[in-house]
């Protein structure tokens, strides 16, 4: 019989983001002076989906820019990391290798492990 055993829950988050992709330090100026206009412009009540879909540079953008549902160990340390610490529906900033990301993070749950 297949035991069941280790399909425990880990920690998990659902976000969004926003990637201003960027590789030399200009780039990655110009990719934070854009996500600080994105950030101004979700506190002045802009979707989040249609920001995406204005500015995103990765296959989310159509999506609303939704990374879905994720455990530990999927995502980029940086990214993740602050996904975990982050409050929920509160947009916020990272840098990662890629660029620079706008990130909402709008849920945590126990979800299966990968």
């Amino acid at each position: 019989a297949c035991s069941k055993g280790n399909e425990h829950p880990c920690p998990g988050v659902e976000a969004s983001h926003i990637l201003t992709q960027a590789s030399t330090q200009q780039e990655f100026e110009n990719a934070q002076d854009t996500a600080e206009v994105i950030i101004a412009k979700l506190k002045n009540g802009h979707s989040f989906s249609d920001l995406a879909l204005q500015y995103g540079s990765d296959g989310t953008k159509t999506q609303g820019g939704n990374l879905g549902w994720f455990t530990r160990g999927m995502m980029v340390q940086p990214f993740e990391d602050s996904c975990y610490n982050a409050t929920i529906n509160k947009p916020l900033i990272v840098k990662t290798q890629f660029g620079v990301h706008v990130v909402n993070v709008t849920g945590k749950k126990d979800i299966p492990c990968n």
